[in-house]
């Protein structure tokens, strides 16, 4: 066996079991998110039966992160991660 190769039934690395902790954490939360956004949506068009106001709160919830994204991302590149993940959560 080379140094490659890993025994049958190893367990990932900590590293690559916290990475996968984590990136799991943000996908149930990004869902979350989206479906509250939707729930949202659907409340208000049942309430007031106008799809514009519907389609305000899809752009309402898109519309900072179109405008922030960008910015967001250049920073965040030059900043620390790990303190970011911090400050993020």
């Amino acid at each position: 066996m080379n140094a490659s190769t890993a025994p049958q039934g190893a367990h990932p690395s900590p590293g690559l079991r916290n990475f996968l902790l984590i990136w799991f954490g943000q996908l149930i939360s990004g869902v979350g998110s989206r479906l509250t956004t939707f729930a949202l949506g659907l409340w208000v068009y049942q309430t007031t039966g106008s799809t514009t106001r519907f389609a305000l709160v899809f752009v309402a919830m898109a519309i900072p992160a179109f405008l922030l994204l960008p910015f967001a991302g250049a920073l965040v590149d030059r900043w620390d991660r790990r303190r970011t993940m911090i400050v993020c959560e």
